[in-house]
Parts: structure tokens; sequence; C-alpha cells
């Protein structure tokens, strides 16, 4: 787990806990862990092609939510725009009353076999939860492939 992020065996999913010292870190975890099921982020990360970045500002009322429609908007914009997503390179995160707003930005480049691993077609809604626990913070989340 010296990644910030853990798989775990599912019958037919993907399955990972993500966690981090604070909120921003665990999303920005999880976002790895899922670019990781998608492809060989490393392998990407060097390929000589244009990088993309892509960044989205989400606002909602509790953590479980934001990290849904985080890693649900950067799945989408990958499949919509053919990137392999390989890194985050900021997480921002404020609390204003009971809303929860995050600005992400994370880097791409264009598709290629080569580095594809699963395709992922959807971040299950049913089986996420973000929460501080004694030691940080953790998000655990079922990607449907």
């Amino acid at each position: 787990m010296g990644n910030g992020y853990r798989f775990i065996e599912h019958t037919a999913d993907v399955e990972f806990i993500a966690t981090g010292k604070d909120m921003p870190e665990a999303i920005k975890n999880a976002a790895m862990a899922m670019f990781e099921t998608i492809c060989d982020v490393k392998k990407v990360s060097h390929a000589k092609s244009r990088m993309y970045t892509v960044k989205i500002k989400k606002r909602t009322n509790n953590y479980t939510d934001l990290a849904w429609s985080v890693l649900q908007y950067l799945l989408s914009v990958s499949s919509s725009k053919g990137l392999f997503l390989y890194t985050v390179d900021c997480v921002r995160l404020s609390e204003k009353g009971h809303m929860v707003s995050c600005a992400i930005s994370a880097f791409g480049k264009p598709e290629s076999e080569e580095f594809a691993r699963t395709e992922v077609k959807a971040v299950s809604r049913y089986e996420i939860s973000a929460e501080k626990t004694k030691n940080g913070y953790r998000i655990r989340a079922v990607l449907d492939v």
C-alpha cells in the first residue's frame, strides 16, 4: 500500500481502498488506483505524445458523493476524449457550511493499445464510501469493468 491504495479481491469488478493523511490526498490516491486499473500509468507517462490537462470542479454535501463525482467525471472525460490519465497534479478541497467542493487537475495522453489494461465502464454509486479514520481518510470504491 505504499502508493496510497490497495486492491481488494472482488467477485466480478475491481475494488480498492485509497488512503491519505487528508481528503485531498485520499482523492488523489483513489484517482491513481482507477488510472492504474485502466492503463499502465508508468509507461503512459513516459510515452512521447502530447500531454493533456483535465481540470474539474465538483461540489456536493459529503465526502462520499464528492469522491464518486470526481472519479466518475475523470472516467467520463478520459473515455470521451480518448485519454489515458496517468497522474494527478493537484487536489484542492474547501468546506463551507454543509458543502464540500473540490478542484482537481490531472494529466493524460492519447489512448494506445500497448498501455491498456482494463476497460472501466463506471464507478459504482452503491459501493463507494469516504470517511475520516483515526489515521487520516479512506475511500473505498468499486469500478464496474
